[in-house]
């Protein structure tokens, strides 16, 4: 898997060979895996639903909190 700056060199490479500014992820990844850089292996797609679901469960539980935040300041809590 590449790393961020490999991925940043990528990036600047992009830039200088093709002039453009505006950034393409799609068109960067498509130039990234032409001038070397390696595909990265796909995800066991239930470590990915059990990751969806953490995240999930965490923004609940911000929002939870944020609600009970709200509530108690109501009542001077």
């Amino acid at each position: 898997m590449a790393g961020h700056k490999t991925l940043q060199k990528m990036i600047k490479l992009y830039k200088i060979k093709t002039g453009k500014t505006e950034l393409d992820p799609a068109e960067i990844a498509k130039f990234a895996v032409q001038n070397g850089v390696e595909l990265p292996t796909p995800s066991d797609p239930m470590k990915l639903l059990i990751k969806q679901v953490s995240e999930a469960a965490r923004e609940e539980m911000r929002v939870d909190r944020l609600r009970w935040s709200r509530l108690l300041g109501q009542f001077g809590g």
